[in-house]
């Protein structure tokens, strides 16, 4: 199964929005890798409409392909962990590519959630405009790394992007070297050694990177939200050599932000 609700609230990604269509159903816009489509939840699956991408493209960027209720299952236990398994059922790893998964989160640090979508449709809007979608107007898509490379340091002016402009502009004239080096080093360890050694990005952005952008399952962000979970309610360990503890990790972030009793009974009301 699949809740585009639940990956819409989740934090991997900021280029979805909600909207709603003549017959009042809504639906979610939803933008990767320079094109977009419109998708509504159907049951337990989703539907497509509007795509610029062939449905195949959209199948693996969904991740369809892999069986989440096995994997998450190994990792039942009494406790926080067996909440959030339960609740979150229908979440994924959306299979972002890395660029626009590097862009995201470098924009990501010391911010919160409003900002970052303000940061990254400003991005979007300032390089590729917008589109219409029921007579409304969306930010189109996030610009390609030469797009901002020809345009200069300068076109990243004014969008809120503060120091985070110099990591943005760095990455974009570095990122045929980065992803190639990636590429040639197939494996969590050298892939997120690689993102460690770019001008801007630090562990926590490295692993976002290596999870939501490279599909590296075992890779964990540790950000203040799961920091507090893996004290407060896992006894200060996490299953990090456990396979697929990226999805765990995924499941548990989003339970503590989004179910209040679940974040009540666990890390208290603070």
């Amino acid at each position: 199964m699949i809740s585009l609700e639940k990956i819409y609230t989740s934090g991997q990604t900021f280029l979805w929005d909600k909207v709603v269509d003549k017959r009042g159903n809504v639906c979610y816009l939803v933008r990767n890798a320079g094109g977009w489509a419109l998708v509504q939840q159907d049951g337990e699956n989703y539907s497509i409409s509007m795509a610029s991408f062939c449905e195949e493209s959209w199948q693996e960027y969904f991740d369809d392909y892999t069986d989440y209720e096995t994997i998450v299952g190994a990792f039942r236990q009494k406790g926080i962990v067996d909440d959030a398994v339960k609740a979150g059922a229908g979440l994924r790893i959306l299979r972002q590519t890395p660029w626009e998964a590097a862009v995201q989160f470098i924009i990501s640090q010391n911010n919160n959630i409003p900002r970052i979508k303000k940061c990254v449709d400003a991005l979007a809007r300032r390089f590729n405009g917008e589109i219409e979608v029921f007579g409304e107007r969306y930010v189109a898509c996030l610009p390609k790394p030469w797009q901002i490379v020809e345009a200069g340091p300068g076109a990243l002016e004014g969008l809120g992007l503060g120091y985070r402009a110099k990591y943005l502009f760095n990455l974009a004239v570095n990122w045929e070297k980065i992803i190639a080096q990636i590429w040639a080093e197939d494996s969590y360890e050298n892939h997120f050694k690689t993102l460690c050694g770019v001008y801007g990005i630090g562990a926590k952005v490295a692993n976002c990177v290596c999870l939501f952008g490279l599909h590296d399952v075992d890779a964990v962000p540790i950000d203040v939200w799961m920091a507090r979970i893996i004290e407060r309610a896992m006894g200060g360990v996490f299953p990090s050599a456990t396979p697929g503890a990226g999805i765990l990790q995924q499941y548990l972030f989003w339970a503590v932000k989004n179910c209040p009793e679940i974040k009540e009974k666990y890390l208290g009301s603070d």
